[in-house]
C-alpha cells in the first residue's frame, strides 16, 4: 500500500525529532564528567539560592527564567548534569518540531519545513547545548515557540494567541536580556504597523500582545522597582557591558592602563564605579560615559567594535563554551571540528540569501529586524560566538528554502528571473564576494 505524502512528511518529521532527541541524549551522556565552568557556575549559583528561599532572591545581574529553570529541576530531579541535560534534550527536540511549524508558517512548503527541522535537528551546537548549564537552549525554544505563535496570531487574526505570544517572548526575554527592549519597544510597533489597514482588529491584537508581555514583565519591573528604586527592564548586566566595553575603548585610546593600581580588572572597576553613584542614577550615568567614549574617539570606537564583530563569522572551536567537546574519541575529532567550523558559516550564506529570495511580508520584516537589532547591540557592547546562535536559529528556514530555490534554478535554469529582480541579482552577488572574503581571508 502506497503512502500519501501528508503520511511521508508526517512519518518524516517523526522520524528527524527522533533522531534529534537520540543525539541529545548521546551528547548528555557524553558530557556527564564535564566540570561546571564560566557561565555555568553563574546559573546554578544562583539556582542554589532560589531554592534555598525564592522569596529572598535578589539578584539583578542575570534574567531570572533560566536559574528559576534549574532550581525547579534540581528540585525535581536533583541538580545533576544528567536530569538537567535529559529534560533540555526534551526542550531542544521541541525547538525541532517548533522549527518545522515556524517553517510552514512562513513558506506554506513541507518539504521546506522537513529540511529546516533536519538541520536543527543535526547542527552540531544545539546539540551539545543540550547537556550545558547555560541558557542558550531554553532562551532559544521559547524565542522560536513565541515567535511561531505570533505569526500564526498574525494569519489567524485570533487576539487570545497574540496574548500567548506575549506572554512566550516575555518569559524568553526573561530568559536572555537580548530580547527585552525588542520585545518591549518593537514588537508592539511591528504589528500595529503590519495591521494598519485593519484599525480596530489592531488595537485589539496590538493591546492582547502588550498584555501578554506585561503578564510576565510587570511583576519582574515591580520587584526590581522596589530593590533598586529605578527602571530595570531585566537585569543590570546590560549596563555593566555598555560602560566595561566603552570605558574600556577611551583608557585604550588615552593609553591608560585597563587595570588600576590594585590590579583590578574592568568589570570590577565598572561595578565599582557604578556602586559609587546613586542608585536613581546610575542608568544616565552609564548613558552618558558610554557616549562619550564613542564621540571623543569615533575612529578607536569603531575600528574595535567592527574587530570584535569579525568573530561572528568564525568557526567554533572543540572546546567552545557552547561544545565542550573537550574529551572526545581523537577519531572524531578532526572530523567533527570540520562540521563546527563550515556548519555555521554555509547556513549563514543560504539563511541570508534566503532571506533576499523569499517574498517581503510582515514575518520576514520582523526577523530582519531582530537580526539589525541583535547586531546593534554587539556593537554598543561586545560579541561573543554564541552570540550568533539565536539569531541562527531563525536564519534556518530561510536556508532551507534557499536550498530548495537553488534546486529549481538548477533543474531549469531561467536566465528571466535574474532579469526580473536586478536589486535581489545584484545583492546576492555582493552577498557572495562577501562571503568568499570573509570565510578564505
Amino acid at each position: 500500500m502506497a503512502i500519501s505524502q501528508k503520511q511521508f512528511f508526517r512519518y518524516s518529521i517523526l522520524l528527524v525529532l527522533l533522531l534529534g532527541f537520540g543525539l541529545r541524549v548521546a551528547l548528555v551522556v557524553q558530557g556527564q564528567p564535564l566540570q561546571i565552568k564560566w557561565d555555568e557556575k553563574a546559573y546554578v549559583r544562583r539556582a542554589e539560592r532560589i531554592i534555598e528561599n525564592p522569596f529572598q532572591y535578589r539578584d539583578l545581574l542575570r534574567a531570572p527564567v533560566y536559574p528559576a529553570f534549574l532550581a525547579g529541576v534540581s528540585h525535581i530531579a536533583g541538580s545533576s548534569r544528567f536530569s538537567a541535560g535529559i529534560l533540555q534534550a526534551l526542550l531542544s527536540t521541541f525547538l525541532i518540531a517548533a522549527i518545522f511549524t515556524l517553517s510552514r508558517v512562513l513558506f506554506a512548503r513541507r518539504d521546506v519545513a522537513l529540511l529546516a527541522a533536519l538541520f536543527t535537528a543535526l547542527y552540531l551546537e544545539f546539540i551539545t547545548l543540550a547537556r550545558l548549564f547555560m541558557s542558550e537552549t531554553l532562551f532559544i525554544t521559547l524565542s522560536v515557540f513565541g515567535v511561531t505563535i505570533l505569526f500564526h496570531a498574525l494569519k489567524r487574526e485570533r487576539a487570545w494567541e497574540f496574548l500567548a505570544a506575549g506572554v512566550v517572548l516575555a518569559l524568553a526575554a526573561q530568559t536572555r536580556e537580548l530580547l527585552s527592549y525588542f520585545a518591549v519597544l518593537v514588537l508592539p510597533v511591528w504589528l500595529a504597523f503590519v495591521s494598519l489597514k485593519q484599525p480596530r482588529p489592531m488595537l485589539l491584537h496590538v493591546a492582547a500582545l502588550v498584555l501578554g508581555l506585561s503578564i510576565v514583565f510587570v511583576p519582574w519591573v515591580t520587584r526590581n522597582w522596589n530593590l533598586e528604586g529605578r527602571l530595570i527592564l531585566s537585569t543590570t548586566h546590560s549596563e555593566i557591558d555598555l560602560l566595561r566595553d566603552n570605558w574600556r575603548i577611551e583608557l585604550a585610546a588615552q593609553g591608560a592602563p585597563l587595570t588600576d593600581a590594585e590590579g583590578a580588572e574592568m568589570k570590577s572597576r565598572v561595578r565599582r564605579e557604578l556602586a559609587a553613584q546613586p542608585r536613581s542614577e546610575r542608568s544616565m550615568f552609564v548613558l552618558r560615559r558610554a557616549f562619550e567614549a564613542m564621540f571623543n574617539y569615533p575612529r578607536e570606537w569603531i575600528q574595535d567594535k567592527f574587530s570584535r564583530l569579525e568573530a561572528f563569522w568564525l568557526p567554533f572551536a572543540l572546546q567552545a563554551r557552547v561544545v565542550r567537546l573537550e574529551n572526545i574519541e581523537p577519531a572524531w575529532r578532526d572530523v567533527l571540528q570540520g562540521v563546527v567550523s563550515y556548519s555555521a558559516v554555509a547556513l549563514l550564506l543560504l539563511g541570508t540569501f534566503g532571506m533576499l529570495l523569499a517574498r517581503d511580508d510582515a514575518p520576514k520584516l520582523l526577523i530582519a529586524l531582530y537580526i539589525l537589532y541583535s547586531l546593534v547591540i554587539f556593537l554598543m557592547t561586545h560579541y561573543l560566538p554564541r552570540f550568533r546562535l539565536p539569531l541562527l536559529i531563525f536564519l534556518i528556514p530561510y536556508a532551507a528554502f534557499a536550498m530548495f530555490k537553488l534546486g529549481e534554478w538548477l533543474r531549469a535554469p531561467n536566465a528571466h528571473i535574474f532579469l526580473k529582480y536586478p536589486a535581489r541579482t545584484f545583492a546576492c552577488v555582493i552577498l557572495l564576494g562577501l562571503f568568499a572574503i570573509l570565510v578564505l581571508r
